[in-house]
């Protein structure tokens, strides 16, 4: 993986020198943001920086979505940025009545996960033969009725899987979010994130021939991985 990345940097390194020989200033621009981003790769597989090894398994992950109501005090859990948009959007549509819009539709929003409250240090009930008559087992603990008893505590939330997606001809793995850019030349790019081995490996797309630089075109693609369950940013917008 190391050699690969170098090469890579090698090769970027190489496309940056004839870019700026030839003055082309736009592929200056997503080539040095191309270079950072395979430079901190680098960093991170050299053990320079990065997560430490318990934490590489979430940070190759995306967290869950959930859609919070304040009109009926509720909260729905979902999978992806997709599905809780999509229900957002339905239940804006019951909110519209003869009487005119219900007051609270504007406090529903999309938020993501980043940590949940968790059953921690769970004793199951001790058999009924080691519990005496007045409801405590062999070391005096009080059971009562209890099937178990625990402890809760704030831990981080379960995590999904980044998503498997194909642009352009190209298949792109473990993608974790997506976004358009807009060069000062006035020409945009899609940038794709993929985690690679608990790092982040980014890839500029500015679109092919007719469609290159094209913002009208990026969105599409950009729609494209929303559906997909991806997280997007227009940063264009």
């Amino acid at each position: 993986m190391k050699d690969t990345v170098l090469k890579l940097k090698n090769g970027l390194e190489n496309l940056q020198r004839n870019a700026e020989a030839r003055g082309d200033g736009y592929d200056q621009g997503f080539i040095k943001r191309m270079l950072q981003d395979v430079t901190e790769l680098q960093v991170k597989l050299q053990g320079k920086a990065g997560p430490a090894p318990d934490a590489k398994k979430q940070a190759a992950k995306s967290l869950p979505w959930v859609v919070i109501d304040d009109c009926e005090g509720e909260m729905e859990r979902f999978d992806t940025r997709k599905e809780a948009e999509d229900e957002v959007t339905t239940r804006i549509g019951y909110y519209l009545n003869d009487e005119g819009w219900r007051e609270g539709v504007d406090q529903i929003v999309v938020a993501r996960v980043v940590a949940e409250v968790k059953q921690v240090n769970r004793q199951n009930r001790p058999a009924e033969d080691e519990i005496d008559e007045n409801g405590c087992d062999g070391e005096g603990e009080y059971w009562g009725d209890w099937d178990y008893r625990c402890d809760y505590e704030l831990k981080p939330a379960e995590f999904q899987d980044g998503v498997d997606i194909q642009l352009e001809g190209r298949p792109f793995k473990n993608v974790t979010k997506a976004e358009i850019f807009k060069h000062e030349s006035g020409e945009c790019a899609l940038k794709v994130t993929e985690l690679c081995e608990g790092a982040e490996l980014a890839f500029f797309m500015p679109g092919k021939a007719e469609n290159y630089g094209k913002r009208d075109y990026l969105l599409t693609l950009l729609e494209r991985c929303r559906e997909a369950g991806i997280p997007t940013f227009d940063h264009t917008a």
